[in-house]
């Protein structure tokens, strides 16, 4: 019961940032996160180009400059047929680093 205890404090003391952000989503959709300081935003959509754009939305809103947009929507439209992927961004204006990941459920 002690050790319980300690587990479940330690788990609870664990920094956000040190935390996986994660998207599991139903079959044939789309599901993409933003993981940025020590938040994660996740989505799972159905249609692709949805999902694309809500990503894109999500860092304008967190002040992305232009070019970090540019080179987050020519990197999602590169992997359209991956399973999954995730690159680590830094925004050349403000030094802001931002984690794209992307995962496609589909039917097995």
């Amino acid at each position: 019961m002690r050790l319980l205890a300690i587990l479940l404090l330690s788990a609870t003391l664990v920094p956000r940032a040190a935390r996986d952000c994660h998207v599991d989503c139903p079959k044939n959709s789309h599901g993409g996160c933003i993981k940025y300081e020590d938040n994660c935003y996740c989505r799972c959509l159905v249609n692709a180009n949805d999902l694309k754009e809500d990503l894109l939305n999500h860092l304008e809103g967190l002040g992305a400059s232009r070019d970090l947009l540019a080179n987050v929507r020519k990197y999602i439209d590169s992997k359209k047929n991956e399973i999954s992927a995730q690159k680590t961004f830094t925004d050349p204006k403000t030094g802001k680093e931002f984690t794209v990941l992307l995962k496609r459920a589909v039917l097995e």
